[in-house]
C-alpha cells in the first residue's frame, strides 16, 4: 500500500515518470494495484468536476447498489475477459462470504464521507488543490465498492476507499483545535474496530 499511495501521490503532483515507476513496482508486489491505479487515473482526469457534483454521483451508485444492481450487471460478457467470479475464484471459503447489499459498509462509507465533508466546510475556507482530488478519489473508490457487493470478498475493493479515510481526516482538521482532532481519529479508530466486526 505504501508503493501504491507514493504512485498516486505523484500521478496528482503531474509527476508522470515516477508514478509510472512506483505504478508498475505496486503492480509487481500484487496485481490488484492496477484496480487503484486506475481509479486514481480518473479521478485525475476528472479533478476538474464540482465537489457537489461528485456527492452526487457517489449518491447515486450508492442508490443502484441498493436497488442490486453491481457489477456483474455491467460486466462485459467476452471470451477473452475474465468474470469477476473468475477473479476472486483464488478465495477457496468465497462462498461462505456474505454477498449482496452491505447497509453496513454503506454506513461506514457514507458517515465517514458525511465527516470529511463537514470539516471541509468548517475549515472556514474552501479547501482545494490535493486535499480535494484526494477527497474525489475517496468518492470514486466508493463508487466501485457499492457496485461490488454482489461479490465474495468486497471489503478487499473496501480497503481501497478507507486507506484514504485517516489521510483526508488529518487534511481537513488541520485547523481544529488538538483535542477535537484527538475526539476525531478516536472516533475513526472505534470506528474501524467496529467494522472489523461486520
Amino acid at each position: 500500500m505504501p508503493v501504491l499511495m507514493l504512485a498516486v501521490y505523484w500521478l496528482f503532483r503531474d509527476n508522470w515518470l515516477k508514478f509510472l515507476l512506483f505504478g508498475l513496482l505496486a503492480i509487481s508486489i500484487h496485481t490488484s494495484a492496477f484496480i487503484f491505479l486506475a481509479l486514481a487515473t480518473a479521478t485525475r482526469i476528472l479533478q476538474r468536476i464540482d465537489m457537489k457534483y461528485m456527492i452526487g454521483v457517489f449518491v447515486l451508485f450508492l442508490a443502484i447498489s441498493a436497488m442490486g444492481i453491481s457489477v456483474l450487471t455491467v460486466w462485459p460478457a467476452h471470451p477473452n475477459i475474465p468474470s469477476p467470479y473468475e477473479i476472486i475464484s483464488y478465495y477457496k471459503d468465497a462462498a461462505d462470504y456474505r454477498t449482496g447489499f452491505r447497509p453496513t459498509f454503506a454506513l461506514y462509507n457514507t458517515l465517514w464521507l458525511a465527516v470529511i465533508l463537514a470539516l471541509r466546510y468548517f475549515n472556514g475556507k474552501e479547501m482545494t488543490g490535493n486535499s480535494d482530488v484526494w477527497l474525489k478519489l475517496y468518492i470514486v473508490a466508493s463508487c466501485l465498492f457499492f457496485m461490488w457487493f454482489a461479490l465474495p470478498y468486497s471489503d478487499r475493493i473496501g480497503n481501497y476507499s478507507w486507506i484514504l479515510i485517516g489521510p483526508l481526516l488529518w487534511a481537513y482538521s488541520q485547523q481544529l483545535k488538538s483535542k477535537y482532532r484527538i475526539i476525531v481519529f478516536s472516533l475513526f479508530l472505534t470506528a474501524n474496530c467496529l467494522i472489523m466486526l461486520a
